[in-house]
């Protein structure tokens, strides 16, 4: 559908209740061959430039937008350093992933612990969280980074604040920190591990269509599209979690003073009263501004 706009009536504004003026779309021409020729050419448009100069163009306007949205910031003034972490928490994912897929490279954390330790002059990383968490990858190595930081710097507060969200992995990252605080009513906890698996067979069988996944292991091709779980592969599956979620709830009972009954996934919302007291250290934030307003200031009352 290739279309031109044509105006009627007499001013210039739509639908104005002053002089009842419209725009028309004018088909040009309606057929399968001129819609597969609009849509490839929005695709040609949307999609990453071919010629090596454009890409490369396109690559750097795309790690600058990653960058704004994901990247540490530095008030040298104020000795604060201010690390995002936004969306959903994936270890690896690139440029693309977060400045338009709402990712978080947990490979920045490491960095930034890289970078804090070695400029002396930071005397707060903040992680400033909004997630409702992600992947178990990488996870355990930048929380052991954010604990080892503290003990490398004891001079530099490692502060979590939830704006919103931190739930499940942006938990534990915060729980890595020596306090987290909180927005007042946003969503923190649901700690534990998850897998999902959904059984599209009988969907496929019902079309008709028989898929076979030819393998040389029984674990091989788990969860394939259209073929259901063997019993071995469930119990599998199913232990791989439960070994994930030991792990994790370990972390959080030994860093924040958790109970078994804190950890069965349930989120809390950030408000006196409910939610377990050791998970957060403060909610009285109306947001990020008034936080880090009072870290600078708690750091300029402690300077030398």
């Amino acid at each position: 559908l290739l279309c031109r706009r044509k105006d009627a009536g007499t001013g210039s504004r739509i639908n104005s209740a002053k002089n009842s003026t419209f725009t028309k779309m004018i088909p040009l021409s309606i057929s399968p061959q001129s819609s597969e020729q609009f849509l490839n050419a929005v695709t040609a448009q949307s999609r990453r430039p071919t010629a090596p100069a454009a890409a490369g163009a396109w690559d750097a306007l795309v790690e600058e937008m990653a960058d704004e949205e994901c990247g540490m910031v530095v008030d040298t003034a104020a000795g604060i350093a201010i690390q995002p972490v936004y969306g959903f928490i994936a270890a690896g994912c690139d440029s693309e992933d977060e400045a338009f897929g709402g990712c978080f490279n947990t490979l920045r954390i490491m960095d930034a612990c890289s970078e804090v330790r070695a400029n002396t002059g930071i005397k707060a990383l903040v992680l400033h969280i909004c997630s409702p968490g992600g992947s178990v990858m990488s996870l355990t190595e930048a929380c052991s980074q954010l604990v080892d930081l503290q003990a490398a710097r004891p001079d530099c507060a490692i502060l979590a604040y939830i704006d919103g969200c931190g739930c499940s992995a942006a938990a534990r990252l915060a729980a890595a920190c020596s306090e987290t605080h909180a927005t007042a009513g946003s969503m923190v906890g649901s700690i534990g591990t998850i897998l999902v698996n959904y059984d599209s067979s009988e969907m496929y069988a019902r079309a008709g269509v028989k898929v076979r996944a030819f393998t040389d292991g029984i674990y091989k091709a788990m969860g394939a599209t259209g073929t259901p779980l063997t019993e071995a592969q469930a119990e599998f599956l199913d232990g791989w979690v439960q070994a994930f979620g030991v792990e994790f709830k370990a972390f959080m009972a030994e860093r924040r003073d958790l109970s078994a009954e804190d950890m069965q996934g349930q989120p809390f919302i950030a408000s006196p009263g409910h939610y377990p007291d050791a998970l957060l250290d403060g909610v009285s934030w109306t947001g990020i501004g008034q936080f880090i307003t009072a870290v600078a200031a708690q750091l300029a009352t402690t300077k030398p």
